[in-house]
């Protein structure tokens, strides 16, 4: 199976609702029959000239009063839509306004706020009641807009419409999102038709068939019977790529699986519980852990990373190589080797590919790359800058759980624990006021509080903190995290015991664990002498425990008074 089936696959395995608003939906006969049986075509209020309007038959007057008159030809079959997407597994809601009251909830969004904010996909008429697009505008902005501290949700936003010319609609809602300073990409209409994707989400501009259109448009002309085909498609391309398929799979399986884990959790097990909790108070943590785990061991039973086959990994390789604007990709270990691309496609198409297959592989410039210590082949596929950035986000990923720039939606203010890591101004006065807001004077610090000691804390207690030291360009270093303005800090956890520090703090009220205040974007820690401690990230637990190992073996050292030259004899140098 290629990568795009497989994308596609975990799209439709990941979608389960859609939301359909047009106002020229045809939802079975009512409404719609003639006296003869015969459908009536619908009669468009805006293009009827009152002087004319005693020829229109009854029937037709009054539908001419409400929203939903369309122009023949231009009217979605309903039943035809519902029954494709079921065929496709996914639940197809239907909304048609058909007067101006109707419409406005639709418009201002308070009745169905809670509807669109679950649909995965949304489809929309452009021009609901011949308003061309105003309607659907303002409902793409609030749909893709979130208010400042929640997150937005991956959703696919699709506009069906009738109107000739898609590439106006394209440009009118980039428009729009530039005014709210949404960033966002328009890719090569050519190769995907007329897009606009982000991060969280994609706008497809589609087109119904039955207009005359120029034939570039073709690209981008859907029949009802395609329609839920050409979603699943163009949300695929919404998350498309390794991780992101990794991602939504996951998820998938987890929906699967929600049956599973409310059987393994279920209430017989309140009452030893509580118990528990009763006897230790950690028992969230502990509840926590054990979801955490059990969905892990979902994940990997049911092998969720199947998308990171070798299979696709080269696939997605090769396409990249073949498609990358650089002629010759490089590898940089001391100097640079640059391969051609004919070259490394060749080699990943070999039945038996290894990475010994491009260390092995002679370079149009520079020496084969042979033992040498090979970090990281990212250079391979995207220009040396956006390579460390990948290398770099991959790193902050496999370390930190949690920073400034990557929180939940919910998410509660941080806590000072095990792995927390903190900054502060040598010049912080104890009146909590700083002499200076320069981030390169920040020293940077981490917590190393064993979890049980983080919590049931109820009068100041003190948390030793290990200085971290800011690497130099080019030298190792233990863990990468951003600074508050975003800047890119390289920590080294190398210092010695008696370099930590001992800091008081003391719990708000009400609480039982010294948690962070928010402080504009950020958040701090305040100690009892009053100086300021400014949340910097969370390391991931087994990162934490590494560094807490390794001072603790420091401690334990064993000093003994022996002959040097016996100890440099022996195994004992260091």
């Amino acid at each position: 199976m290629s990568l795009e089936n497989w994308s596609e696959e975990v799209a439709l395995k990941y979608l389960q609702t859609v939301v359909v608003i047009d106002d020229g939906l045809l939802i079975g006969a009512e409404g719609l029959l003639g006296s003869e049986g015969g459908l009536l075509d619908p009669v468009d209020p805006l293009s009827v000239d009152p002087a004319e309007e005693d020829d229109i038959p009854p029937s037709d007057v009054e539908g001419s009063r409400k929203l939903g008159g369309r122009p023949a030809g231009h009217s979605l079959e309903g039943e035809a839509l519902l029954r494709g997407f079921a065929e496709q597994g996914l639940v197809c809601g239907l909304l048609t306004p058909s007067t101006q009251e109707e419409l406005q909830e639709i418009k201002d969004g308070k009745t169905y706020r809670r509807l669109f904010a679950r649909a995965d996909v949304m489809v929309l008429d452009w021009s609901l009641a011949g308003d061309d697009g105003r309607t659907t505008r303002a409902l793409i902005q609030s749909l893709i807009g979130h208010p400042a501290g929640q997150l937005g949700r991956l959703r696919l936003v699709c506009v069906y419409t009738n109107t000739q010319d898609l590439e106006r609609i394209q440009k009118e809602l980039v428009s729009d999102l530039r005014s709210m300073d949404v960033s966002h990409q328009v890719p090569d209409s050519a190769k995907v038709g007329w897009v606009i994707q982000a991060d969280d989400f994609r706008i497809a501009i589609l087109g119904k068939m039955g207009v005359s259109r120029p034939p570039h448009f073709a690209i981008s002309e859907v029949t009802e019977r395609q329609l839920p085909a050409r979603i699943v498609k163009e949300f695929a391309q919404a998350a498309h790529g390794l991780m992101p398929g990794l991602a939504l799979n996951s998820l998938a399986i987890l929906r699967d699986n929600a049956l599973l884990l409310l059987q393994r959790f279920n209430s017989s097990l309140d009452p030893a519980f509580v118990s528990h909790e009763l006897l230790t108070g950690q028992g969230k943590r502990f509840a926590v852990q054990l979801i955490s785990r059990e969905i892990q061991a979902i994940l990997e039973a049911v092998d969720a990373g199947s998308v990171l086959s070798l299979e696709n990994i080269k696939s997605w390789a090769k396409g990249t190589i073949a498609e990358s604007d650089h002629d010759m990709p490089q590898v940089k270990i001391g100097s640079v080797r640059k391969f051609d691309k004919a070259a490394i496609v060749d080699a990943l198409s070999q039945e038996d590919f290894s990475v010994q297959s491009l260390r092995d592989l002679p370079p149009a410039e520079g020496a084969v790359i042979g033992k040498a210590k090979l970090a990281s082949l990212t250079s391979l596929f995207l220009q040396e800058e956006d390579a460390l950035a990948s290398d770099e986000y991959l790193g902050r990923l496999s370390c930190l759980s949690r920073d400034l720039f990557n929180d939940y939606a919910g998410a509660k203010s941080p806590t000072l624990q095990l792995g927390t890591i903190v900054a502060r101004h040598p010049s912080c006065r104890g009146d909590g006021e700083n002499n200076s807001s320069d981030e390169e004077s920040l020293e940077y610090w981490l917590c190393l509080q064993a979890l049980c000691d983080s919590e049931r804390v109820h009068e100041p207690r003190g948390f030793p903190l290990l200085p971290l030291r800011e690497a130099r360009p080019g030298t190792d270093f233990d863990f990468l995290v951003l600074d508050r303005q975003g800047a890119k800090r390289a920590l080294s956890a190398v210092a010695r015991p008696y370099q930590m520090k001992v800091v008081e703090f003391a719990p708000s009220t009400g609480e039982d664990v010294i948690r962070a205040g928010k402080q504009g974007a950020s958040f701090k820690f305040m100690d009892v002498q009053g100086s300021d401690w400014y949340w910097v990230a969370e390391l991931r637990p087994e990162h934490a425990l590494r560094v807490s190992h390794q001072m603790a073996s420091l401690i334990s050292r064993i000093g003994l008074d022996e002959s040097e030259w016996l100890r440099l004899s022996g195994n004992n140098k260091k």
